[in-house]
């Protein structure tokens, strides 16, 4: 993960990361899922007992379908789209719809 942002009033933290989209490759694709799950689910298991934080978000454009379907694997849930009008791809500002994906704490 990039970064994790704290929001000490609500208890949310906001995950500031790179996901890419699961490979083509099947054996790839596995891998990837392996991994990256898992570093997700360690993350979350550290904020929810060691920081007690009640939510987790992750905000992620609609189209990378596989990185939002690895996060609902996870334990994320679809809580919205937005729509952000200067997201950066590709080195040009365009606006871009979002989805904003949240992990309540299970323990809550």
């Amino acid at each position: 993960m990039d970064t994790v942002h704290f929001d000490k009033k609500t208890r949310t933290a906001l995950l500031a990361a790179v996901l890419p989209d699961r490979p083509e490759e099947r054996e790839a694709a596995a891998a990837w899922m392996a991994l990256t799950g898992g570093a997700v689910r360690a993350l979350g298991a550290y904020l929810f007992h060691h920081v007690h934080v009640e939510e987790i978000r992750a905000e992620l454009p609609l189209a990378k379908e596989g990185a939002i379907g690895l996060l609902s694997d996870c334990g994320f849930r679809m809580n919205e789209t937005v729509r952000r009008e200067s997201v950066w791809q590709n080195g040009v500002k365009e606006p871009a719809d979002m989805a904003v994906l949240a992990w309540r704490n299970p323990g809550e």
